[in-house]
């Protein structure tokens, strides 16, 4: 649960670095939007984690979705960092890294499929209080989004998604 409350924060800081230009937001759309990303991620966890297979294909599509992100040097560092903090061997964390982008991903291209989404609302949808609450340590909605990310809890996520959006 830590590694995921650590990494989730960078990663949706380096997708706000990535949109905060119109073509870096176009491409980040594009990766979020293409046949790659599983929109039912979120669903399908408990599945994935059960099964060989699932599991195999969990860490798949998290490798595309890393690319996305962040470089794979980036990404390194911050799995080595998490892992310096957590005592979480590093490999370890690198795989959980990229599943908690892959599943940024399906959440984000569950909403934009069904709210007919474009480039020009992902700054929206990933900036707002979460990087004000993250650099002073202030709980509120961005925390509640990220917690709610390691709980599993998808009506209170889809629930801060939609607010956000509007």
């Amino acid at each position: 649960m830590r590694v995921v409350s650590l990494c989730g924060p960078a990663l949706i800081g380096a997708m706000m670095n990535k949109a905060s230009s119109l073509e870096g937001a176009r491409n980040l759309f594009a990766s979020i939007m293409s046949p790659a990303t599983n929109a039912h991620i979120a669903e399908e966890l408990p599945h994935f984690a059960a099964h060989d297979d699932g599991f195999r294909t969990l860490i798949d599509t998290s490798a595309k979705t890393d690319q996305a992100i962040a470089s794979h040097d980036s990404l390194n560092l911050l799995a080595e960092r998490v892992s310096e903090y957590t005592g979480v061997a590093s490999s370890a964390t690198r795989t959980l890294t990229g599943v908690v982008g892959a599943t940024l991903f399906g959440v984000l291209k569950r909403y934009l499929t069904q709210h007919n989404g474009h480039p020009g609302q992902l700054p929206t949808l990933l900036g707002g209080a979460l990087v004000t609450e993250t650099v002073f340590t202030w709980p509120g909605m961005g925390r509640l989004f990220l917690d709610s990310l390691g709980y599993s809890d998808y009506p209170v996520i889809m629930g801060l998604l939609m607010f956000s959006a509007i």
